[in-house]
């Protein structure tokens, strides 16, 4: 009886344990991070998409890499969800098709929203990153490209 006691007290404290810390090891993903990365950038690309389909030859495929390429440009900053495990973000931005470019200005306000695959959106998503490469380097104090 005794032995089933402590064994109960040390699994009880390992569930505290495992609940007080998980907050501070787990990173933010609640709708607020878009909002407080967008503070420090010129502009923040949300990538919602089923990330698997990035090895491919499809537009799909090409869309997440065109994404992840505006990831690279200074003051633009990246983020990307998997559309097989749907949470917070994909409802408060409504997304409804994978995959979805959501770009928001550095007020976390949505400018831009591209949805689908097709060699269209590929393009267009193509120009949006090549002018946000223009508005950081000219917010920068940079030549644009």
């Amino acid at each position: 009886m005794k032995k089933n006691f402590v064994i109960s007290g040390i699994v009880a404290l390992a569930i505290l344990a495992v609940l007080w810390f998980k907050p501070a090891l787990s990173p933010k993903s609640g709708p607020d991070e878009v909002t407080e990365a967008s503070k420090e950038t010129v502009a923040s690309v949300l990538l919602f998409a089923d990330l698997w389909e990035a090895e491919g030859n499809d537009e799909c495929a090409e869309i997440i890499r065109i994404a992840r390429s505006a990831g690279e440009l200074p003051g633009v900053s990246m983020r990307e969800f998997d559309t097989r495990q749907p949470g917070e973000q994909a409802q408060h931005f409504k997304v409804l098709v994978s995959p979805t470019v959501i770009i928001t200005g550095p007020d976390g306000i949505e400018q831009t929203r591209l949805e689908g695959e097709s060699s269209d959106i590929v393009e267009q998503l193509r120009t949006a990153v090549n002018a946000l490469g223009n508005s950081a380097s000219e917010q920068s104090g940079g030549q644009p490209r």
